[in-house]
């Protein structure tokens, strides 16, 4: 997945995927664009078969290997989940699922006028019915 996607859905749709969550899915407002550093809803566990709806920013640090001097601009992937740092975040209580109505992901072509990637875009569907990607999360 990119560094974009949308969740554009309304309380009913979050509650009928989400049924335990009841009348809290009602702190959940749609956003049109959700970008790295940008907070959004996620469903995770807190205790043992106890999820709960949050609000989360969307990053992670980047592993050590790549900082050099750098400043720790974060990451939204985790390609590499053989690499030593993702292991923490690996556990069950660490996982949690994104909601989305679709998400996007660069193409290997420029776009002529402006020469940057064109971004396209993934639905399940024409009417963009919300669905949930797997995510880690920390304090």
């Amino acid at each position: 997945m990119c560094n974009l996607y949308n969740i554009t859905t309304y309380h009913e749709a979050m509650r009928r995927l989400f049924p335990k969550f009841g009348d809290v899915t009602n702190r959940v407002d749609p956003q049109l664009d959700v970008y790295p550093d940008y907070p959004a809803p996620v469903l995770r566990n807190v205790e043992a078969d106890d999820p709960e709806l949050t609000m989360l920013r969307w990053d992670m640090p980047m592993p050590r290997e790549f900082l050099k001097t750098e400043v720790d601009k974060g990451v939204t992937n985790a390609r590499n989940l053989k690499s030593s740092h993702w292991r923490r975040w690996q556990a069950v209580e660490s996982r949690c699922v994104v909601p989305a109505n679709s998400f996007s992901e660069y193409g290997q072509n420029l776009a002529p006028i402006t020469k940057r990637k064109r971004i396209h875009w993934f639905v399940l569907n024409e009417e963009k019915p919300l669905f949930a990607f797997a995510g880690i999360w920390r304090s």
